[in-house]
């Protein structure tokens, strides 16, 4: 299969989200799929290979967690790189930007959408100081 897979974090990122995705990467291609992710720039130590097949799109520090790249994808940008990927699936692993990015291609390829939630946002509301969300 060839699945594209779209989120706010990828590898080099360290959170729970991205080691979710890097494992379930090194999964798919170890068993012959071919993998595309979809994610923000984030640094990477020089020379230093990434880790799959990986779009990043423009982006910029996220205010409430400098660590975070908030990205800004391109639509024409992605829609026509996924369409030359030519995906069997398109899975949404973050609801953000890059979320929106993938539904929104997706449907414009006709391609079949799966999405996941990997967040604990109740635990996140109280480490930036909003517990009443």
């Amino acid at each position: 299969m060839r699945i594209a897979i779209f989120s706010e974090v990828y590898w080099p990122m360290v959170s729970g989200v991205s080691n979710t995705l890097c494992r379930t990467v090194d999964a798919l291609a170890g068993r012959g799929h071919a993998v595309r992710v979809y994610s923000a720039t984030y640094p990477l130590p020089p020379g230093t290979p990434d880790r799959a097949e990986v779009h990043r799109t423009p982006s910029g520090h996220f205010f409430l967690s400098p660590e975070v790249q908030w990205a800004a994808p391109r639509h024409a940008e992605i829609v026509e790189d996924l369409r030359r990927f030519g995906p069997d699936v398109v899975h949404l692993a973050t609801e953000w930007a890059m979320g929106k990015a993938g539904l929104r291609a997706a449907l414009a390829l006709d391609a079949p959408i799966v999405a996941s939630a990997h967040t604990d946002y109740e635990r996140y509301a109280s480490r930036y100081g909003m517990g009443w969300a």
